[in-house]
Formats: structure tokens, sequence, C-alpha cells
């Protein structure tokens, strides 16, 4: 029975050494799995800064959210610039008016208005209306909007522009104070003439 006892220790010994072996090689593998995983990690980060800042490139809204650098300065954001009434009001046209013995020019803001002209009751208005980019032949309709008349009697009367590009029209007020407006359609684009008949109202001071 001896004889085996140092048989028994030899294989109780590599034993041991075998299962430090393992154990120590399975630690290493795990540590080296993790190692990689850290590494793939950040490369995976890596692509996707790149994949983000392409993406922030291709649209500045996304800049903000992705890389910080990519935003441009407010100073050179590019703003609207401000249009021409040309631009904003339609078709160019400008006006020429004659009441009595007054003759104004007049040029509408961007909406179509033409600026107010305050003329007498039961006036005759000489009205010229020119519209340089229109074509001779061009129809048009003159209608009065608040009363009077056009020189066909009418409120509204159907025209043409002529070779100077221009229409030429008269209108009469009446009796009553207040605004008289006539308003001149070309195609979509219109226009509109404002009279006041007697003292223009003063705007009231807040309190």
């Amino acid at each position: 029975m001896k004889q085996w006892i140092p048989s028994l220790l030899i294989l109780i010994a590599l034993g041991i050494i075998v299962w430090w072996s393992v154990g120590i090689r399975s630690s290493f593998a795990t540590s080296k799995q993790s190692v990689f995983s850290r590494d793939q990690g950040v490369s995976s980060f890596d692509h996707f800064q790149e994949i983000s800042s392409v993406t922030a490139n291709s649209d500045p809204l996304l800049s903000k959210f992705t890389n910080t650098s990519l935003a441009a300065p407010a100073s050179n954001i590019p703003t609207r610039g401000i249009l021409h009434t040309s631009e904003r009001g339609g078709t160019p046209a400008h006006a020429s008016v004659k009441v009595g013995q007054k003759d104004f020019t007049l040029i509408p803001n961007e909406i179509g208005m033409f600026p107010r002209v305050l003329v007498p009751a039961n006036g005759k208005i000489q009205i010229e209306v020119a519209y340089p980019e229109g074509t001779p032949e061009d129809p048009l309709v003159i209608q009065a909007e608040d009363g009077g008349l056009l020189d066909n009697g009418s409120v509204v009367k159907h025209e043409k522009l002529n070779q100077q590009k221009m229409v030429l029209f008269e209108f009469e007020t009446k009796q009553e104070e207040g605004i008289y407006r006539v308003t001149l359609r070309k195609g979509t684009d219109e226009k509109r003439l404002d009279f006041w008949v007697g003292d223009e109202p003063k705007l009231q001071k807040g309190s």
C-alpha cells in the first residue's frame, strides 16, 4: 500500500498543475476577449463619428446634434434680402393723377396700393396708369369700389393697354365725404387707387 503513495501524490500534483494552467489560460482568453470588445467598441464609435460628420455636412440642420464645430457662425448665416416693390407688389406700374390744376405721380407699395390723394366732392379726376412690363392690348378691368362713377357712367369698365402700355380714364367722386377706391385688375395682378373727399381723419392718440 505504501508503494502507491508516491504515485498518488505525483498524480495529485499533476492534477493541480493542469487545473492551474487551465484556469490561467481561461482567464487570459477572457481578458483578451474583453480587450478586443473594448477596441471594437472604440472603432465602432469612431465609425459613428465619421458617419455623423458626413451626415452633418450633407444636412446642416443635423450638425448641432452631431458635431458642434460644424455649426456656422451667426454672422455667416445668409439673410433674405429685401425685395423691390416690383417683386413684392406684382406687375410694376405707376400712375399719373390730375385733380384740377394739381398733378400727382404715384408709385404703389408692396401690396399694390397707391398713395392716398385728397380730392374735392363731385370732382373729376384724370388718371393714367402705366405698366412698363405690359404688352399693348393687355386687358384690364377697372372698378369703383366705394361709389363714384367711371367715364362710361358705370362702376365697372373693361379696357386694354394702348401702344404706350398705358390705360387712360376718368373718375368722378360724389358729394359724400370719405374714401373712394378704384381697383385695376390685370390678370392676377391688382392695383388700387385711393381717393379721399373731405378732411382726412386724424389718428387719435392713446390716453
